[in-house]
């Protein structure tokens, strides 16, 4: 029985919807309750795969593919983030790619008949090129053996492939490699035949890269290299898909980098044209000039091409429009002279002494007006939002109170009366002398 939506599994993973379903097992896309409700990828083998007689390759291969896709760490590698079992059922919980296969992008521009990006699709294949590299560097290798468009899926928030799907995938010279397993016109001949290496996966690459750009599904070919044709294509891709599709591993590329490398010198250096050799140039030119001019119709009509071309640079130089002089207005004018003609016509007219008739004459032009002086903003002016302090009297009493120093403290003199006591005659007499001559007297016995 298959998983089912809003169906929990271990009490932990919410299923929401199935997304891919092939003849072994279905990829469903799940929530995890236990870690902030994380999007990811649930698979699982089918039943009937599991009741057939290869029940136990079947489960082997799903085991594989966990041990193969934990030890991997790379960006273009889903991530295995569980694996677990319940009713006697296998499950790996991985990291979701939220996108569509490049096998669904096929279909997509078949049905609406639009050309394939080859740039992009360029890219794309440098992307993947990078992840078998990863691959092929792992100690020992591991040879995906099943690359194909259904099994390159681009992110839909990066942009970005990922290499999905590693059932097959396989450590170089392990017990499994001899198996005969991958997909039909992707295999290389010697995958075919169980004896499976890294440079398998580069013809993989090329079949792949021959099917982006045709659009057409390769077909199974044993004995010779696929070379397709690309109307409208650069040159160059339909040789680098020729070599990476040898039938002898020997003749392909001998990596995956060395692929990558080569189509990034087809991305980033166009194809120039080839320079034609001088002794092809000065050999015609030999030939023509032994033959004497004019000696073919060939040479009569380069003769009458070159009069032609004569007459119309004679006319294109002749009819060359002329610049246009300065405008009046922006040429200084010289100042003008006063000359003996001009001063006498001017004195039968106007009654002038002759010394200043001569002065008039020598006198040197006059200097040139100074330049206007740079305009200055003013902060005056109300308008532009300046306005005076207001003074008020409070603060000129502060201002003065600051500004002026503090007077110097003086004690007030007051005339102050004088007292005269006189004791005598056995009592007490007191003689004040107050301000205008006042005397004030008093005394007891």
């Amino acid at each position: 029985m298959s998983l089912t939506p809003d169906q929990l599994l271990h009490d932990r993973y919410r299923i929401v919807r199935i997304l891919k379903s092939g003849g072994m097992g279905s990829v469903y896309e799940a929530i995890d309750t236990k870690l902030a409700d994380s999007p990811c990828a649930v698979k699982e083998i089918h039943e009937a795969a599991l009741a057939s007689r290869d029940s136990g390759y079947i489960q082997t291969r799903f085991y594989e593919e966990m041990k193969a896709l934990v030890a991997l760490d790379h960006g273009s590698i889903p991530k295995v983030r569980d694996y677990l079992t319940e009713d006697d059922k296998v499950y790996i919980v991985m990291e979701l790619v939220q996108g569509r296969s490049l096998q669904e992008e096929i279909e997509q521009r078949h049905e609406l008949k639009d050309p394939p990006p080859v740039d992009y699709i360029v890219l794309d294949m440098i992307k993947l090129l990078d992840t078998l590299t990863y691959l092929h560097g792992q100690e020992p290798p591991v040879i995906h053996r099943d690359v194909k468009p259904a099994n390159i899926l681009r992110d839909s928030r990066s942009g970005l492939i990922k290499l999905v799907d590693f059932g097959l995938a396989r450590a170089a010279g392990g017990p499994n490699t001899q198996t005969v397993v991958g997909t039909m016109g992707y295999c290389a001949p010697e995958q075919l035949m169980g004896k499976a290496e890294p440079r398998s996966d580069v013809y993989a690459v090329g079949a792949t890269l021959m099917h982006l750009l045709t659009g057409v599904a390769p077909e199974m070919e044993l004995f010779e290299a696929r070379r397709p044709e690309l109307p409208g294509i650069r040159p160059g891709l339909e040789v680098i898909i020729e070599k990476a599709t040898h039938v002898k591993p020997a003749d392909r590329y001998a990596s995956a980098a060395d692929m990558s490398l080569a189509l990034q010198n087809w991305l980033h250096r166009p194809t120039q044209m080839q320079a034609v050799p001088a002794a092809a140039v000065a050999q015609p030119a030999a030939q023509a000039a032994s033959a004497g001019p004019l000696s073919s119709a060939r040479g009569k009509a380069m003769a009458g091409s070159l009069v032609v071309l004569a007459l119309l640079a004679g006319y294109a130089v002749g009819h060359r429009p002329k610049a246009k002089p300065p405008s009046q207005a922006l040429v200084p004018s010289a100042t003008p002279t006063v000359n003996k003609q001009a001063l006498e016509a001017a004195a039968r007219h106007v009654t002038l002494p002759p010394q200043s008739l001569k002065a008039l004459a020598e006198k040197p032009p006059p200097p040139p007006p100074p330049p206007a002086a740079a305009y200055v903003p003013s902060y005056s002016n109300r308008s532009a939002g300046y306005q005076p302090a207001r003074r008020t009297y409070r603060a000129e009493r502060r201002q003065q109170r600051y500004s002026n120093p503090a007077p110097v403290y003086r004690r007030p003199v007051y005339d102050t009366p004088a007292v005269h006591v006189n004791m005598g005659g056995g009592g007490i007499q007191a003689q004040i002398n107050g301000p205008g001559g006042i005397q004030i007297r008093s005394g007891f016995r």
